[in-house]
């Protein structure tokens, strides 16, 4: 037997430092043609949990700042680059530092046993390409799914993932597919999760692949040139929340990398609305380094309700990669005037509550109390504080709150009858660490006693990892109840008797619009905004009688609670004093709107003030 002498070669960039993957590889998908290769087939692969000896590639493999000479292939559907990995792992995991660098096209607990693998090295200098072809693959190991893919790697440094056909359903399976390299962890690994379109993730990984790729999808990941001059936006982050409130100043800060060669201290970054509206711009007062980034501030005030998108650019003379140089867009959805938020938890546990995805429905329901909600009024919006595994579709989710003098729930669930329904729809549970916010679609008038809260996932064909979960903590021993099951369907009606007693419940942020007297004797006389609103709740049409400080145009706008504009009434030429406008509930189409919360806002260009209405 000859001894063949394999290196590794490590070739550190210069500026490497404080890079992640997305500086050297982006993720583009698309659809070809699978070409089956007859290539030198793996004896010892054809086996279950088995990683095969080192392997020369036959070229230099740039891989970011690394290059690597040699490879290992493991039958579980992951190619470690370089020889520094030693054991077989079927425990998916891209994230992990410790597993890296690795490519894996379908990184599961597979079986070789009823297939092979082969290799082949083919073209010239410089354009070599190495083929690993995995054929009748199992997914997973114990059932008789058939899965056949290729891993292509380039000489220039060009990855790609080709998927062939499959035959068979698989069952429990759950693969990460993408690429990661050192030094590992978030940032450093592209985590993909198929379909149409096929998406890509540096930060959160989706280890719960359950559907092979369709025959003839590639996966590329594509070498990004270095370049002399190139600035990056990378993203736009905010403090403290998603939802600012109209009037209320909220700071945003845009992420800038220098992913170039030279040193930069002359270029501007910019704010904007999605619609290409500038919030703001500055310019740079220090020198970013190659390598290095930096957060620009930039404080901005909303003046109306609803939802917007935000996104950051930086701008340099002569950069030459101006592809990078817009964020992706956050999302934002401004909250009325008036709206105020109440957390009520320390989230220092984690449990699957208010939505238990390892079963095929739940019900949950807990107790808020006075002293920890402190506040009367109108609950508008919930929110809830999600880690999931996972990667789940819009679900079906029910919500009732109510309130109780009960002290707990120590004699049983309270039924869906004696409780308020606030939203029936689909709810968005991401992959990773986010804030599910929902808002309700009757908004709830909350004014004394202990607050209940109700959430059911109804029966479903799909039940998902133990582990996505939500922030909780647990006060008390009896302030909530679960249920949960494959089998029984439950009724929020009729809640069942033997749902588990505890004190565990989810962190839960609650908006909401503090109660305030409308034309209260107290209050100072106006010289400007709206005096009264009534009768507030109303049911046919409601008056607004307002004040203004001088002679000029005025304006009167109805909005719903998503920000739209749904009827105006302009008070041109109205003079100084008070007059009085009536709104019978329609639409600017002459359309009845539905019961719940609208907002009424009189502005006159230089000033506004908001009132809220209540339709029953």
């Amino acid at each position: 037997m000859h001894r063949i002498l394999l290196t590794m070669l490590l070739l550190i960039a210069a500026g490497a430092a404080g890079a992640g993957i997305s500086d050297y590889y982006s993720f583009q998908p698309a659809f070809g043609t699978y070409t089956v290769i007859t290539g030198t087939s793996i004896p010892s692969l054809q086996a279950d949990d088995y990683l095969s000896s080192a392997l020369p590639l036959g070229f230099m493999f740039p891989y970011g700042p690394y290059s690597y000479n040699a490879i290992k292939i493991c039958s579980n559907g992951w190619i470690g680059l370089g020889i520094s990995q030693t054991e077989h792992t079927f425990m998916n995991n891209l994230a992990s530092p410790a597993l890296c660098p690795i490519v894996a096209p379908l990184w599961d607990d597979l079986s070789m046993v009823g297939g092979n693998v082969q290799y082949l090295l083919s073209g010239t200098a410089p354009d070599r390409v190495f083929t690993v072809q995995f054929s009748d693959a199992y997914w997973p190991y114990s059932f008789g799914m058939t899965v056949d893919f290729q891993v292509i790697l380039h000489e220039s440094g060009l990855i790609e993932f080709v998927y062939g056909p499959s035959e068979g359903e698989g069952q429990n399976c759950s693969a990460s597919i993408g690429i990661n390299m050192l030094p590992g962890g978030s940032g450093n690994f592209y985590s993909v999760t198929p379909g149409y379109p096929s998406t890509a993730s540096t930060t959160v990984e989706d280890d719960g692949v359950s559907v092979f790729p369709f025959s003839g999808d590639i996966f590329r990941f594509v070498p990004v040139p270095i370049f002399s001059n190139d600035l990056a936006a990378l993203a736009v982050a905010c403090d403290p929340n998603l939802y600012p409130v109209v009037g209320t100043p909220i700071n945003y800060s845009v992420t800038v990398r220098n992913s170039g060669l030279s040193a930069q201290t002359n270029f501007q970054v910019s704010l904007y609305h999605g619609n290409g509206d500038l919030i703001g711009n500055t310019m740079a007062v220090n020198t970013l380094a190659p390598g290095a980034s930096w957060d620009y501030l930039f404080s901005w005030t909303p003046l109306v309700a609803g939802s917007d998108t935000l996104y950051g650019q930086v701008f340099l003379e002569g950069d030459q990669n101006p592809e990078n140089n817009r964020t992706p867009d956050l999302p934002v959805v401004v909250q009325p005037a008036g709206q105020h938020t109440v957390s009520i938890g320390a989230g220092d546990q984690t449990a699957r509550i208010p939505m238990d995805f390892y079963w095929k429905n739940s019900l949950f329901q807990c107790l808020y109390y006075p002293s920890e909600l402190n506040f009367n009024g109108t609950i508008t919006a919930l929110e809830f504080y999600n880690d999931f595994n996972s990667l789940v579709p819009a679900k079906q989710t029910y919500i009732w709150l109510g309130t109780t003098l009960l002290p707990d729930l120590g004699g049983g669930m309270i039924s869906s009858l004696e409780l308020t329904s606030v939203f029936s729809g689909l709810v968005e549970y991401p992959l990773g660490e986010n804030t599910i916010h929902i808002d309700l679609q009757t908004p709830f008038e909350y004014e004394s006693g202990n607050l209940v809260l109700l959430v059911h996932r109804p029966m479903d064909s799909e039940y998902y990892s133990t582990a996505d979960v939500f922030v909780a903590q647990t006060v008390g021993n009896n302030r909530a109840r679960k249920a949960y099951s494959d089998n029984t369907v439950y009724n929020p009606a009729a809640p069942p008797t033997n749902a588990t007693l505890s004190g565990q419940f989810p962190k839960t942020t609650i908006y909401y619009l503090e109660d305030t007297a409308v034309g209260d004797p107290v209050t100072p006389e106006l010289s400007y905004g709206i005096v009264s609103v009534s009768p507030n709740p109303f049911h046919a049409s409601v008056s607004v009688t307002c004040k203004v400080e001088r002679t000029g145009s005025a304006k009167l706008e109805v909005y719903n609670l998503r920000g739209q504009k749904i009827r105006t009434f302009d008070q041109a030429g109205t003079g100084a004093g008070t007059w009085t406008a009536a709104w019978d509930g329609k639409d600017s189409r002459g359309n009845q709107v539905g019961p719940g919360i609208y907002f009424i806002r009189l502005s006159n260009g230089k000033n506004q003030a908001v009132a809220k209405l209540l339709r029953l």
